[in-house]
């Protein structure tokens, strides 16, 4: 179906059309279930971004059964970790600044 490889196939259109991402472009074709015939790939659209996680494929994508929304997933960068505060104890301390009436 693709010429120019993808990934994160998806069906449409009960069956009848993919959608897959190749890179920033999100494309659709035609498919026949009957025989397996694939029609020729449509750009649906380009992402300004391509998202990727840790292993290098693209984030997370999906489209509606009748293929007229999409769900893509953009990745947040942060210029810094926030940190993670375990706090041991917590319910004797509570028990002591706010003592039962």
């Amino acid at each position: 179906m693709s010429l120019d490889g993808g990934d994160q196939p998806r069906f449409a259109r009960g069956g009848r059309e993919i959608v897959f991402r190749n890179d920033r472009d999100v494309y659709a074709v035609d498919f026949d279930p009957a025989d397996g015939t694939p029609g020729r790939p449509v750009r649906l659209i380009q992402l300004s971004t391509v998202g990727r996680i840790n292993d290098g494929r693209t984030t997370g994508s999906s489209v509606t059964p009748d293929g007229s929304q999409f769900l893509m997933v953009e990745p947040v960068e942060r210029a810094e970790a926030l940190p993670i505060r375990v706090i041991l104890g917590w319910r004797e301390e509570l028990t002591r600044r706010v003592p039962r009436p």
